[in-house]
């Protein structure tokens, strides 16, 4: 039986996708009379624990959404699990009228504009970063083809990084282009935090005078967090500490890594924290050496937050990063270039300062304030032409 309302489907590979980066769309959507669906992978299990995703599934049901499960996978290497979310895509389709659908990734992404080309619905579809980029594995291209042909039936192409907008306005086929700078981030919350740094310090196990290097993300290859644990095991100051905020695969292979680099006793996995805005209270630095990145918002919160910030030069990234004026920019491989830099923060608070002060101004162009005003336009115009 065909559900009819007015309903709009949000479709990603996992449910941090959608909480992550499309609440406030969400809650735009609805205040224009419209009830959300949510159609991904509750139960991928990959990078986040059960009570993580548990935890996502509440926010939805929270905010009355209405959710399906699609049984995506998060590398699309297997035919047999591609064939039956499509499958069940197609099933959703079917079983609910859906005047417009906005796609959140890869997998998702593809499976689903190919399964909603013969609705009548409009489709969205936001590009968190293409998997084929500059410096990245030529294997990797095997996703271009797929991109092409589904760019033919999609409304708008949303893209968050300038090199995404570049490539896509030169091979994407699709009616419209959009870019948005990012996702937004409510910089005045990261900004105004206030914590007693010498507590939670203490609570976390660091000394009060150390110098704290901070990462937050997931803990998988692309993030490369092993890159920074080498550089700051070479150098020559034995009171910088490194804590990670995020959950992952690659968890036992860092600790591994830390006690072969006599790094275990300032070395801190803190897993997935709701109050990551006073992690980066709590840091001197921030790091982000990741292999590939649609924009990478956790380095916006940072800047937002005051902190100086040390990136790989990748796309996404170099929206934001600029050597020597938010920090330092390195390659991904560069583990004596990542050492400099973080000796270099370290020795100078002078510079220090000059890079938080112009971080905090520079985030102010990644607000929510300016992404909102984007979307409601992009979703009022798709919407009118229903």
């Amino acid at each position: 039986m065909v559900i009819n309302m007015k309903n709009i489907l949000f479709l990603a590979t996992v449910p941090s996708m959608v909480v992550a980066f499309n609440m406030r769309n969400i809650k735009m959507l609805q205040d224009m009379g419209y009830t959300i669906h949510v159609a991904c992978n509750y139960f991928e299990k990959s990078a986040w624990t059960d009570e993580k995703l548990k935890e996502y599934r509440d926010v939805l049901e929270e905010n009355n959404v209405v959710m399906h499960q699609i049984d995506f996978p998060r590398k699309p290497y297997n035919p047999f699990k591609l064939i039956k979310s499509y499958i069940q895509t197609r099933k959703l389709l079917k079983e609910v009228d859906f005047e417009m659908m906005h796609n959140q990734s890869c997998v998702s992404g593809i499976l689903g504009r190919i399964a909603g080309r013969k609705h009548d619905m409009k489709i969205l579809h936001t590009e968190h970063g293409f998997y084929y980029f500059k410096g990245g594995p030529l294997f990797n291209w095997i996703f271009f083809p797929f991109d092409l042909l589904c760019s033919y039936f999609t409304d708008t192409i949303i893209t968050i990084n300038k090199d995404d907008t570049k490539f896509c306005e030169k091979y994407m086929k699709s009616k419209k282009k959009v870019y948005i700078p990012g996702v937004g981030i409510d910089t005045d919350y990261y900004f105004n935090t206030e914590i007693n740094k010498s507590i939670m310090r203490e609570e976390l196990g660091i000394p009060k005078d150390a110098f704290v290097v901070l990462s937050v993300g997931e803990l998988n290859e692309n993030k490369n967090h092993s890159a920074i644990l080498k550089a700051i095991s070479k150098s020559k100051y034995k009171n910088i500490y490194y804590v990670i905020c995020g959950e992952g695969v690659e968890r036992e292979n860092l600790y591994n890594l830390a006690s072969k680099l006599n790094m275990t006793d300032r070395f801190l996995l803190v897993g997935q924290k709701q109050n990551v805005n006073e992690f980066y209270k709590m840091a001197d630095v921030f790091t982000f050496p990741s292999k590939r990145e649609g924009l990478g918002l956790a380095a916006l919160e940072a800047m937002a937050s005051g902190l100086p910030i040390i990136t790989s030069d990748r796309n996404g990234i170099n929206d934001y990063a600029e050597n020597n004026k938010t920090g330092f920019m390195c390659p991904p491989d560069d583990i004596d270039g990542f050492c400099k830099a973080i000796e270099t923060i370290y020795e100078d608070k002078e510079l220090r300062d000059r890079f938080s002060l112009y971080n905090i101004e520079k985030s102010k162009d990644f607000s929510h304030h300016k992404t909102d005003n984007i979307m409601k336009k992009v979703y009022k115009e798709a919407i009118s032409n229903i």
